[in-house]
Formats: C-alpha cells, structure tokens, sequence
C-alpha cells in the first residue's frame, strides 16, 4: 500500500463520525450544506474530493476538482486529488456512453495533454518549494508509482526546513501521522527530530513523555 487513501480523516462533526455505521453518507450532511454557503472556502472543495472519490462518484469528483481549481489554485492538496482523479478515469471510468463523454471532455479541459505526470512537473515548478505542496506532490507521485513510495517519504525527510514555516511543518507532521506515505515511527520521529532543531518551541515536535519524565 502507498498509504495514499489513508489521507486525513473526515471531520465534519466530529466524534459522530467515528461512531456512525456510515460515516461517508453522514459526512454528505454536513457537506450539502457547507458546498451551498461556502462555495468559496478552499476546505469545502477539499472534503467534497475526498468523500466523493471515496464513495466513487466520478462526475462529483471532477467538479470538486474544478472548483477547487477556482477558487484555491494553489491549495496543495489539489497535486494528489488531481491525480487520484486521472487515475480514477484511466481504471475504473466509463468507457463509453453519455457519462463517458462528458468525462472525457471534462478531463481534456482539465488535462489538455492527458499525462498526469507532466502536469505534475509543471505545478512542481510553480509551487514545489512550498513544503505543503512539495509534501502532496511526492503523495501524488507515490499514488501513481506505489513502489516508490519509500523514495518519496525519504524525499520529505530530506527537504530543507530551513526556509518552511511552522504551519507547513505541522501540517506534513498531521499528515503522517495519517498514514501518507506509509512512514514508520522512525520516520515520523526522524522529521519531528528536524522540525524540532528548527523550530525550537513548538510543542508539536516534542518527543512524547514517558512516565519517567512525567513530573509527579
């Protein structure tokens, strides 16, 4: 697994998610609404990609796409979201009828040259010095090329923190944690070892107590 459809969990609502029987179709609740008042919000684009493609919804997942496009062009997530369409489309979209297309002529507007990994590399050059992004870029050349995944976590753990900000280092911390990129606690422990150099006073970074250090 390239631990890609880990990614963050749904949290519209919190706890009733974790406890329903059927979390996607209670997420569409809170979603409906958020999708008519906040068109423009960034995250109401991101939740609505990530409970379509998960209940394999193919046209929702192109408009999410399309609108996040939109209204956030460079929201990082758009990298790995992009490519899990393209690749949703290439093995399992239909091959032929109306809805096919209607997918095909979405796709060759959102993919004029229909390689995924050109796209890739241009967005890299625009955006790909922003940790966020260069983080999701490395999830979406992972989702395309599962075996390559352990070269693209140690990519993230390579990348120069120097000049990233506490909210990109936290937010690639969150999403590890998550599962993106199927990291080891060594892994997780060895990106937390540099933010915290770096970083020096976040609490995010610190090592856990231990009941030895816990002051009684």
């Amino acid at each position: 697994s390239s631990g890609i459809n880990a990614e963050w969990p749904l949290r519209p609502g919190g706890i009733e998610l974790v406890k329903s029987d059927s979390p996607l179709d209670d997420a569409m609740k809170f979603l409906d609404p958020l999708r008519a008042l906040s068109p423009r919000c960034p995250n109401t684009h991101k939740l609505a990609f990530q409970v379509f493609y998960r209940q394999g919804k193919l046209l929702l997942m192109i408009q999410s796409v399309k609108r996040a496009l939109k209204t956030c062009a460079r929201a990082p997530e758009i990298g790995l979201h992009m490519t899990q369409l393209a690749q949703y489309v290439k093995t399992t979209g239909p091959t032929s009828g109306i809805i096919s297309e209607i997918v095909q002529t979405e796709m060759s507007e959102l993919l004029p040259q229909n390689d995924i990994r050109e796209w890739l590399n241009v967005r890299e050059s625009l955006t790909g010095t922003n940790l966020k992004s260069f983080f999701m870029l490395r999830c979406a050349h992972a989702h395309l090329s599962p075996e390559a995944s352990a070269d693209q976590l140690q990519s993230v753990l390579d990348f120069p923190l120097e000049g990233a900000t506490l909210e990109g280092a936290e937010y690639v911390l969150d999403h590890l944690n998550n599962g993106l990129l199927d990291p080891t606690p060594e892994d997780i422990a060895s990106f937390s070892i540099s933010c915290r150099a770096i970083f020096t006073l976040a609490t995010a970074f610190r090592p856990p107590q231990t009941e030895e250090t816990v002051p009684r």
